[in-house]
C-alpha cells in the first residue's frame, strides 16, 4: 500500500544528489516538513512539550523529589 510519505532515507539521498549535481557540497538543507511535524506533536501533547524544555535545561530529574531511604 502506498501512503504519499516520502521515505526520510529518500529524502536525503535525494538532497544528497542535488548537492553534487548543483556542485554545491555545503548546501545548507532544512527539512521544513519535520519542524512541522515536531511543532504539531508539541500542540498535541503539551506535556512533551514541557519534559523537552526541562530536558535541555538540564532540570528533567533536578525537580523530581528525592526519596527518603529508611533503614529496618
Amino acid at each position: 500500500m502506498i501512503t504519499g510519505k516520502a521515505d526520510p532515507a529518500d529524502r536525503s539521498d535525494d538532497i544528497a544528489q542535488l548537492r553534487q549535481h548543483l556542485d554545491m557540497p555545503d548546501l545548507n538543507y532544512q527539512d521544513i516538513s519535520l519542524l512541522v511535524g515536531v511543532q504539531q506533536a508539541l500542540q498535541r501533547w503539551p506535556l512533551l512539550g514541557e519534559s523537552c524544555r526541562a530536558s535541555a535545561q538540564g532540570t528533567l530529574y533536578a525537580t523530581a523529589p528525592q526519596r527518603e531511604v529508611l533503614s529496618p
